[in-house]
Formats: structure tokens, C-alpha cells, sequence
């Protein structure tokens, strides 16, 4: 077994789906410096700005530009520097993915992902 940090996992394994896919594409807060515990350190280097996005801070919007890429055929990996703060972008993250499979009889697709350290 591999012993390493979370930072370290997270690194790996978003590296990973990112050079699989071309459609996964991080963003949030300070990604692009690595994010506050390390754990995309090196993939806006690797990856380019245009793939490893750093937002302003607001939670609302990142959020619902993470859904917004989500439903446009993007696959984003939405990063909350904190969980208290992501609670303002709530109805972003919880309302909008489901609300939109239901309302287009499960056409459309929201695949996403939030972490919330």
C-alpha cells in the first residue's frame, strides 16, 4: 500500500481524470496556486489557465458556474475553499442538477463534482 497525504491522492487522481478527459476542468479559489492544502499543485501548469480556473471569491457564482459547465457538456471539479462559505451557493448545488434532469425528462446531464474541505 501507498501512503500519501489527501493532498497528495487529490492531486493524483484529478491529474489523472484530467488527462483522460479533455472535458474535466477544475475551479475555485486559489486552484491555480495549488488551493490552500496543496491539493491541485501543478495542474495549471500542466493542464493551462483555460482548464485549472481561478474564480473571484463567491461562492454563489462558482457554484453555479461549476452547474452552468456541468449542463453544458463540461465536467468540472468545483472547489470550496470551506464548507461554511459554500453554503451561500446552496441552492446552485442542490436544486438546479436535479430540478434541470427533471425538467428535460432526464435529457440533460449535470456531472459534477464539489469538494468542500
Amino acid at each position: 500500500m501507498v501512503l500519501m497525504t489527501y493532498a497528495e491522492a487529490a492531486v493524483r487522481a484529478v491529474a489523472a481524470e484530467m488527462a483522460a478527459h479533455e472535458d474535466v476542468v477544475v475551479l475555485g479559489e486559489d486552484v491555480g496556486r495549488c488551493g490552500i492544502f496543496g491539493q491541485y499543485k501543478g495542474l495549471q501548469e500542466r493542464f493551462g489557465p483555460q482548464r485549472v480556473i481561478d474564480t473571484p471569491i463567491s461562492e454563489a457564482a462558482i457554484l453555479g458556474a461549476g452547474v452552468g459547465m456541468a449542463l453544458a457538456g463540461l465536467r468540472p471539479v468545483v472547489e470550496m475553499r470551506v464548507v461554511d462559505f459554500a453554503l451561500c451557493g446552496m441552492t446552485r448545488s442542490s436544486t438546479r442538477p436535479p430540478r434541470t434532469a427533471s425538467w428535460s425528462a432526464a435529457r440533460a446531464a449535470c456531472p459534477w463534482w464539489c469538494a468542500c474541505p
